[in-house]
């Protein structure tokens, strides 16, 4: 599937996001305050680092993601938090070149995915919303390479997250919010809008 790689550091950072969201899922006595049924908000953000692997290329270019979210409280979890479903649509570009040669590989990336998370008042601050979430969807991806003899490709692949995150209203509706996670991004930093 293209989506997650085997390697001893991915295990690790999978293995961490998991044990963080089932702490958020465990805490017991909350009372969320930032985020509750009938929430609605939208975010824009730049997401660093990416889950793929791109071959063998000695010298790699990887631009930010750009990544439009939105999420909707749809339903309070008795004890827990609030639930909520939404969707993300975010853009990938990645320049690859061999040295000493003119071969050049360009890859980007359309990702559309639907998100859905459980939002949880860890720390009881009006202003912040903790939360946890998975995320499923497709990845549009277009290959292009600088061979006349190389065939430019274009390919559909489904895309599997899970992530947590933290959102932080510096002004009633308007806050900054970061994102760790796999599936798009590692990392994922940004504005977000409550309406």
């Amino acid at each position: 599937m293209n989506i997650l790689y085997s390697s001893k550091s991915n295990k690790i950072i999978y293995l961490v996001i998991i044990a963080a969201s089932l702490y958020i899922v465990s805490i017991k006595k909350v009372n969320a305050q930032a985020f509750e049924k009938g929430s609605q908000v939208a975010s824009l953000g730049l997401g660093f680092g990416w889950i793929y692997h791109a071959g063998t290329f000695s010298n790699t270019t990887s631009f930010p993601s750009l990544l439009l979210q939105y999420d909707y409280g749809i339903m309070p979890i008795e004890g827990i938090g609030t639930a909520s479903l939404g969707g993300v649509l975010g853009y990938k570009h990645i320049v690859s070149e061999v040295d000493s040669t003119d071969f050049r590989t360009r890859w980007s990336n359309v990702i559309f995915a639907a998100r859905g998370a459980l939002h949880v008042d860890l720390l009881q601050i009006d202003e912040l919303d903790t939360y946890g979430g998975v995320l499923l969807g497709i990845r549009s991806e277009t290959i292009e390479t600088n061979l006349q003899s190389a065939e430019n490709d274009n390919v559909v692949k489904p895309v599997f997250g899970i992530y947590i995150g933290t959102r932080y209203d510096i002004l009633p509706n308007i806050g900054i919010f970061a994102e760790a996670g796999l599936g798009i991004s590692y990392l994922t930093l940004g504005a977000s809008f409550a309406f």
